[in-house]
């Protein structure tokens, strides 16, 4: 968890967000997580970066929902590149029936959603075309890929899409 003041006092200047890639895999046609990764920071740079990868779906999951339980409770908004990861990750807590998972007033946004949508962009979904997509350097680790694109094409987003 992070214990920084920096996310702890409102400041209209730094927002924080929450960047989060979930890889996945799947198998037998089953999307398994096999890791993630987190980037907190705000729009003009991520502060933090943490992950999780490893052999044990139910470790990797119980320990993103205590980050994503600290979005919750901080108001953080989670940015994430594919629609379908929230959906990935409810089904996998039910099947593996992890009972202290609670994603209700979670609060997230898809990049995926806002491409397809708004920019009428449906080659291949994946960062790194977005990136040459939007003329974005792709440089940066995935989470900051997130926040590029979230930076670049946010202000060209209806209002009540942002939140």
């Amino acid at each position: 968890m992070i214990n920084n003041r920096w996310f702890c006092e409102p400041n209209s200047i730094r927002e924080p967000y929450c960047f989060l890639i979930l890889y996945k895999k799947k198998k037998a046609n089953i999307q398994q997580i096999t890791g993630w990764r987190i980037g907190y920071g705000n729009i003009e740079k991520i502060i933090i970066n943490k992950k999780s990868k490893g052999k044990d779906e139910i470790h990797i999951i119980k320990k993103l929902l205590k980050e994503l339980f600290y979005c919750r409770k901080k108001k953080i908004l989670i940015i994430t590149d594919k629609e379908d990861n929230f959906s990935i990750l409810r089904t996998r807590i039910a099947a593996l029936n992890i009972k202290e998972a609670n994603l209700t007033n979670i609060v997230h946004i898809s990049l995926e959603k806002w491409i397809t949508n708004y920019f009428k962009y449906n080659d291949d979904n994946n960062l790194q075309s977005w990136c040459k997509f939007l003329s974005i350097k792709t440089d940066d680790v995935e989470t900051g890929l997130i926040k590029n694109i979230f930076q670049r094409i946010a202000p060209l987003i209806p209002r009540g899409e942002l939140l």
